[in-house]
């Protein structure tokens, strides 16, 4: 049987990351254990880390500990979401009481032993039985979660403009996924979980009003929200929109804008303009009766003459 210089232990814990982003901005956000060690951590749920080597803080129920991100799940692979992080020399540990005492090299045990199924359960296996079945659970959950999502969500670029229930004062945000349940808006003050949201979104020259609760929070990240009230107009609007990204129908190209009327009454104007010209090249003065008269000799300009002077 082969063995590793230390134990890895499965089990999903909630832990809480921070460190700095790519533009020097401090972040933290909400994710899980994937496989704990006395030297390192396996995360899952994490958007905010970029670079291989950088400084984060795990916190896990009041203890920090300190790593240096080892590797990052490529975007748009099976991996994506997931990290590796590595614990720096001398940092502390705040899995400690999830491992086992044999996991620690000095302890007077050999790192991951070999342990006979036959002999009496030690205290490893039964903590390992115990991370076995909440890793069970943790995958059921997460299998319930995935049948929630019964919408395929799509990539987009829209604008939404979000107001908190029982607030005046709107944030803005970017919109870049959709779907018929929920969406993904970018932005550096996210809203907190669990909170009800009155939304509007500007997407594929097309505006629509509804409702939503914040399902996940990530601090100058985004959020995901879950939608829970829409107008029948704008549930029209949301399911073409999606049909468009989805590919099942053509995006629809935008109205014909109005034509100008400026020209026109550009051309009247100048028109009328030369007539007073030529009348005063005759005379020194001009009466109410005269212009009018003037005017219905230009029939084909009479709409585009002042309403003020069309009046009296």
């Amino acid at each position: 049987m082969g063995r590793r210089q230390q134990k890895r232990l499965r089990i999903a814990l909630p832990v809480t990351v921070s460190g700095l982003d790519s533009s020097g901005n401090p972040f933290t956000q909400s994710a899980a254990t994937v496989e704990i060690s006395p030297g390192g951590v396996r995360l899952r749920g994490v958007r905010c880390l970029r670079n291989r080597g950088d400084p984060v803080q795990v916190e896990y129920q009041g203890r920090r500990g300190h790593y240096r991100v080892a590797w990052i799940g490529q975007k748009g692979t099976c991996w994506e979401g997931l990290a590796g992080l590595e614990g720096l020399e001398g940092a502390a540990l705040p899995f400690a009481e999830h491992l086992p005492a044999a996991s620690f090299p000095g302890l007077g045990a050999e790192a991951d032993p070999y342990a006979d199924p036959a002999a009496a359960p030690s205290a490893a296996l039964v903590d390992h039985a115990a991370a076995e079945r909440r890793e069970s659970e943790r995958r059921q959950q997460q299998q319930r979660q995935e049948e929630r999502r019964r919408h395929p969500r799509f990539n987009c670029a829209g604008v939404a403009r979000i107001w908190e229930n029982g607030q005046e004062h709107a944030v803005d945000g970017r919109l870049n996924e959709i779907s018929l349940g929920g969406c993904y808006v970018e932005m550096m003050s996210p809203v907190r979980v669990g909170t009800g949201i009155r939304m509007e979104l500007a997407v594929n020259s097309r505006s629509m009003g509804l409702q939503g609760i914040v399902r996940t929070s990530q601090p100058t990240c985004g959020m995901g929200v879950e939608f829970t009230k829409i107008a029948p107009a704008d549930a029209e609007k949301l399911h073409r929109v999606v049909a468009e990204l989805s590919g099942e129908v053509a995006a629809e190209p935008p109205p014909p804008a109005a034509p100008d009327p400026a020209p026109a009454n550009n051309m009247a104007g100048q028109e009328l303009s030369e007539a007073l010209l030529r009348w005063f090249g005759l005379h020194d003065t001009l009466t109410r009766r005269e212009l009018l008269n003037l005017i219905a000799q230009l029939k084909h300009v009479t709409e585009g003459v002042h309403p003020c002077i069309a009046a009296k």
